[in-house]
C-alpha cells in the first residue's frame, strides 16, 4: 500500500538518459572492472620476474633450452593483456551498446528509484551501489548497470542523486554499500 502511495506522489527528479559511445566506456570501466591497479601491478612484477629470470636462463644456458625463451616470452604476453585487454574489451562492448541508441528512463523518489517508463522497476536506494568517476555516476543495480551522465541534469538534480545514491569516488566495490566484504 506505501508502495503506491509513494508512485502517486511526483517524482523528485525524472531524467531521460542516452549516452554517446564515450560515456558507456567510462561506465563500463567505472563499474565492471574487477582488478584494480594494484592487481595489475602486483600481477605484471611477478610476471615481469619471471621474464627476466627465463631470459636470463635461456641466454646465459649453453644449450639454450627454447622452453625458457617461450615462458619469457609468454609472460610479456601476459602482461600485456592484463593491462590492454580490459580497455579494448569495454570500447569494444560500448561500441556495441551505442550502436543500439537505447534510452534509460529514470524518476527518482523519496525513498526508491524508478528504472524504465511503461513498466518501471523500483528500487530502493540502499539497494544500489554507485561511484562517481568525473563526470558518471555508475549504478550496479544487482547485474545491470546504469550510467548518468551529469550533463542530463542541472547542479540541483546532480546534488538529488549524489543525497539519494551516495556514491563513492572510483570504482563500485563488492559488498553493501560500498564496503568491502
Amino acid at each position: 500500500m506505501e508502495e503506491i502511495q509513494e508512485q502517486a506522489r511526483p517524482p523528485l527528479l525524472t531524467l531521460r538518459i542516452r549516452m554517446n559511445e564515450e560515456e558507456i566506456y567510462q561506465c563500463l570501466m567505472l563499474g565492471t572492472r574487477r582488478a584494480g591497479p594494484a592487481r595489475n601491478i602486483a600481477e605484471s612484477v611477478i610476471l615481469g620476474v619471471m621474464a627476466v629470470y627465463c631470459g636470463a636462463a635461456y641466454l646465459l644456458d649453453g644449450a639454450r633450452e627454447p622452453v625458457s625463451l617461450m615462458l619469457a616470452v609468454l609472460s610479456l604476453l601476459i602482461i600485456a593483456a592484463i593491462w590492454l585487454v580490459p580497455p579494448l574489451r569495454m570500447k569494444h562492448e560500448a561500441r556495441q551498446i551505442a550502436a543500439q541508441g537505447n534510452e534509460v528512463f529514470l524518476s527518482l523518489y523519496e525513498e526508491e528509484a524508478a528504472f524504465g517508463r511503461e513498466n518501471p522497476q523500483y528500487v530502493p536506494y540502499s539497494s544500489c551501489r554507485a561511484v562517481v568517476g568525473g563526470e558518471m555516476l555508475a549504478l550496479a543495480i544487482g547485474y545491470q548497470l546504469v550510467g548518468i551522465p551529469r550533463r542530463v541534469t542541472d547542479e540541483e538534480g546532480w546534488r538529488t542523486l549524489m543525497e539519494k545514491f551516495q556514491p563513492e569516488e572510483g570504482r563500485i566495490r563488492k559488498g553493501k554499500r560500498g564496503k568491502e566484504k
